[in-house]
């Protein structure tokens, strides 16, 4: 796992030039949402999100966020944050300009178990309209361990969409599935994930 990890980073790393990148999408953002749907294991979600982006030139950027959330008929919480640094790519530029991303993170998850580690994002972003920005994102890997030492794959989805109300607001909508398992093959589902928020463009 560790070694899929390795390479996983180093094709991120290396499929992207280092040309400067127009700035059609904005990555200086911070978002609140609030989660008012999802499941796990038969189990009610909700709860809040927070997300941070800030490029770091052309290329570059750096990422942040934490989900707090809440099972109805069971104690506890399910938390999932990360922290990464990433590399964005344009492939079409235009009235619609579309854009490759990727990024490394370190990741931690809560949900029955707490497990920490390293993971990777890919993503396909698209500035629709000035207004309407939609992002689709995959966790490739979550290679993730917990404190006794047994490891975890963490993968899923999300789709989101965002409409600028005005210049420095935009109302925001995503909806994802992800899946923990073990090394014995058994998995956890968080499904049908639906958030709803603000983001602030600055």
């Amino acid at each position: 796992m560790k070694r899929a990890f390795a390479s996983g980073a180093a094709a991120l790393l290396l499929g992207v030039s280092a040309g400067a990148l127009a700035a059609d999408t904005s990555w200086d953002q911070a978002s609140i949402s609030w989660i008012v749907a999802g499941d796990l294991e038969d189990n009610d979600l909700e709860g809040y999100r927070f997300d941070f982006t800030k490029s770091l030139g052309d290329t570059f950027f750096v990422r942040a966020a934490a989900d707090l959330r809440e099972w109805d008929n069971m104690s506890g919480d399910v938390s999932a944050s990360r922290f990464g640094v990433g590399v964005r790519y344009p492939i079409s530029t235009g009235t619609a300009p579309v854009e490759l991303w990727g990024s490394l993170n370190y990741e931690r998850l809560a949900a029955g178990v707490t497990a920490y580690g390293p993971g990777i994002d890919i993503g396909v972003r698209s500035q629709v309209t000035p207004e309407l920005d939609l992002n689709l994102a995959f966790k490739v890997l979550g290679d993730i361990e917990d404190d006794d030492g047994d490891e975890f794959d963490y993968t899923g989805y999300e789709v989101s969409a965002a409409y600028r109300l005005q210049r420095d607001v935009s109302l925001l909508i995503s909806y994802g599935s992800y899946e923990l398992e073990d090394g014995g093959g058994d998995t956890e589902k968080l499904s049908g994930i639906l958030s709803v928020g603000v983001r602030f463009h600055y």
